[in-house]
């Protein structure tokens, strides 16, 4: 496996993110193109930090609450306040405009934040596709927890009979994994392309090599029995699907197929046919 280190960076109006995606080491993993992780940190009240309107096109954004509580708004006239284990789904598509900001009670009153997001890749000819968003509650994220100290969510994709909500065009696997002190489990992930493994909280050992907190393991093809083990309480995230086969052309919060395509969408964004809030 290959084991690749997030840098710190600032996103919105001044937050903090550790991103291992993308990175010279890895530009993607399956569809997944950006992973940036927030916290886990402890926000003052009134000291949350948002990030403010913007636009997006050629890709869909996830959203998902360990701890702390979202805001989203956008063009399409959708709002919606998401809640830890909780996750927003946005399909950009041919362009939308958005704001991400902290939750009422959050900004008020203060208290622990800990997410990530993730932006999908959207193949081929379905970035031209209209924009859409959803929220999924946790009643809508499948579980599995028959073995003590082990929580499996499946936020898409499948696992052991386990569907999760999230359904797209690029077919992803995003798991959350929480395994308490002393505890290790085998994940059987067979015919999976590309698949990765990001340690949000704690260290763990996966098949034998250490990943630490902010840490993405990169899997080999023939890893996909992943042997998981840890000392003391983790979270980790899973994520993977078929291979990016178009050119990925970013620019900002757009991506295209194309230089041609990219002019395109930034000119649809000058003519304000992305919608306002």
């Amino acid at each position: 496996m290959k084991i690749v280190q997030a840098q710190h960076t600032l996103e919105g109006a001044g937050f903090s993110v550790a991103r291992p995606i993308p990175m010279p080491a890895c530009e993607s993993v399956g569809p997944f193109i950006l992973l940036d992780h927030i916290g886990p940190l402890v926000a003052p009240a009134g000291q949350s930090v948002a990030a403010p309107t913007h636009p997006h096109a050629g890709i869909e954004t996830i959203s998902y609450f360990l701890d702390g509580e979202g805001f989203h708004q956008d063009s399409l006239g959708n709002k919606a306040t998401t809640g830890p284990g909780e996750v927003q789904w946005m399909r950009a598509g041919r362009g939308i405009v958005h704001d991400e900001a902290p939750g009422k009670s959050l900004v008020e009153h203060g208290g622990r934040v800990h997410a990530v997001q993730l932006w999908l890749n959207m193949p081929g000819a379905s970035k031209s596709a209209e924009p859409v968003y959803k929220s999924f509650r946790q009643a809508d994220i499948p579980k599995q927890a028959e073995v003590s100290g082990l929580e499996i969510s499946v936020i898409a994709g499948q696992y052991t009979g386990l569907t999760g909500p999230l359904t797209t065009f690029a077919e992803p696997l995003l798991m959350h994994v929480a395994l308490e002190a002393k505890t290790s489990t085998c994940l059987e992930l067979p015919g999976i392309e590309e698949l990765g493994v990001f340690t949000l909280e704690g260290s763990v050992t996966i098949n034998g090599n250490t990943v630490a907190a902010n840490e993405l393991a990169v899997m080999s093809e023939s890893e996909r029995n992943l042997q998981i083990a840890c000392t003391s309480d983790c979270e980790l995230l899973i994520l993977g699907g078929p291979a990016v086969r178009d050119e990925l052309v970013r620019y900002g919060p757009f991506v295209a197929n194309s230089a041609v395509e990219m002019q395109e969408t930034i000119e649809r964004y000058r003519q304000n046919l992305f919608g306002e809030l």
